[in-house]
């Protein structure tokens, strides 16, 4: 179970960062607050990826729990940069509002989810 939680939070963290540059892209070249959210993003990604390779290289139970606790406000805070914090373009015509939003709510909802799962089997694992 657990790898298949690693392979699902790893893939959709990779789908964020290859996302938001190629498949549901923002309005690079300008300065609006998409392009801020695409970098949080991605750099919140990318410290997701590291984090649980590195619970993979070390599988103590801890470092399991821990793990766990830190992918959930990662993946809480994935969801908040695009909705609450950051925001995307305000014109409902724009890629950033009409694809990468979408795209961030339900990757983020993804992570919120296999990150708890990852918890609780971490916390009932014997």
């Amino acid at each position: 179970m657990r790898n298949f939680l690693l392979i699902v939070i790893l893939t959709s963290c990779v789908l964020i960062i290859i996302g938001l540059i190629f498949l549901f892209p923002v309005c690079w070249g300008t300065t609006m607050r998409c392009i801020y959210t695409a970098r949080v993003e991605i750099s919140i990604a990318l410290i997701t990826i590291f984090l649980f390779i590195f619970s993979s290289i070390f599988p103590s139970r801890d470092v399991q729990i821990l793990t766990g606790f830190a992918g959930i406000m990662l993946s809480v805070l994935i969801l908040l940069v695009p909705t609450k914090l950051i925001g995307v373009c305000q014109s409902p015509e724009m890629t950033c509002h009409s694809k990468s939003l979408p795209a961030l709510k339900i990757l983020g909802s993804l992570l919120i989810l296999t990150t708890g799962l990852w918890t609780i089997h971490s916390l009932y694992k014997k």
